[in-house]
């Protein structure tokens, strides 16, 4: 699967995640660097901020789910 370029999506601060998705602080930045289930959250660099997509939130949360699912 190709990797797809999040800065041609809606991008989107971690700090905007927090709110949109109503997780705790360290939450997205757990997602980016470390990942759940070996997956982790796409991220790329704007100028000196780490930022992320919707679409790519939503991959991740979509896989991450799909991966819980086959565990059982």
């Amino acid at each position: 699967m190709a990797q797809t370029d999040i800065l041609t999506e809606d991008v989107i601060s971690l700090i905007d995640v927090l709110n949109l998705y109503d997780v705790s602080y360290p939450t997205p930045y757990n997602w980016a660097n470390r990942g759940v289930r070996g997956i982790k959250l796409e991220t790329s660099w704007r100028d000196t901020r780490r930022v992320t997509s919707r679409q790519a939130v939503e991959r991740f949360l979509r896989k991450v789910r799909a991966a819980k699912a086959k565990e059982g």
